[in-house]
């Protein structure tokens, strides 16, 4: 068992990976196998999902990435197939080769999203499907990446229940949407909205993509700790797990709510 600094003093307990609430995802840009597993060494037990930005992994040799794939195997953490790569397979005719890919090479986890690609309801139950046959767990991306209008709770709720009914182990809430209803500092004026989703698909089907801290922050005093989160960066998780657990002036130091 492992024997943790201060140990003697109580915090909040969070629960231990594979947890099912309170998820964290980050995102790699491209960091050499060597720089990332010593990047993964410090931050494991807070990191549920690691998601290779974008088409980035094009660039450079697979290798490199089947390499970090397996150092994620061993640390416990879930591989997820960006969305962006899905719709450029899709536009080019090769979505299916895509899967047979990254099954053979270990990705476990495969976001399916329509942010650029005009895919149909049909389209998207179909991948849906496919994916959970082939025994990966699915992602779904809901949400536009430059939306005009804050998002309605109840037609979303309607959308994204019907995606975790078929399958879909969580839905990602694009970043333009978030940004559009708390706004980059927190101080937006259609939070609401955003807790009335909640309320109506559950907080642990939902993952949000944040990427300031004061939104980070402000989503973890409205929300608490079981809230998940994506597009982090390595910097970011270690920040704002400190605040899941309650210590830091961004919460206020909840942790000694129970003293004071």
């Amino acid at each position: 068992m492992v024997e943790h600094t201060f140990g003697f003093l109580d915090l909040p307990e969070r629960e231990r990976k594979p947890r099912k609430s309170g998820l964290s995802m980050v995102h790699d840009p491209g960091f050499s196998p060597s720089q990332f597993e010593t990047l993964i060494e410090p931050i494991e037990p807070f990191l549920d999902y690691m998601k290779f930005r974008s088409l980035n992994p094009r660039l450079y040799p697979e290798t490199q990435y089947f390499e970090k794939i397996e150092i994620c195997k061993r640390n416990n953490i879930k591989v997820i197939l960006g969305g962006n790569v899905g719709e450029m397979a899709w536009y080019q005719g090769k979505w299916e080769t895509l899967c047979d890919y990254s099954k053979k090479h270990g990705w476990d986890t495969f976001e399916i999203s329509a942010t650029y690609a005009p895919l149909t309801d049909e389209e998207k139950a179909r991948m849906v499907k496919h994916c959970l046959g082939m025994g990966f767990e699915v992602i779904y991306e809901w949400g536009l990446k430059h939306p005009k209008q804050p998002l309605d709770p109840n037609v979303a709720a309607d959308e994204i229940n019907q995606f975790l009914d078929s399958g879909v182990r969580l839905v990602i809430l694009e970043e333009g949407e978030i940004d559009l209803l708390i706004g980059k500092d927190g101080n937006g004026p259609y939070a609401d909205r955003l807790a009335a989703l909640f309320d109506k698909v559950g907080l642990e089907n939902v993952m949000v993509e944040a990427t300031e801290m004061e939104q980070l922050a402000w989503l973890l005093k409205t929300f608490g700790p079981d809230v998940c989160i994506g597009n982090l960066s390595f910097e970011q998780l270690t920040n704002i797990e400190p605040l899941r657990n309650g210590i830091g002036r961004l919460v206020d130091f909840k942790a000694y709510d129970k003293y004071r």
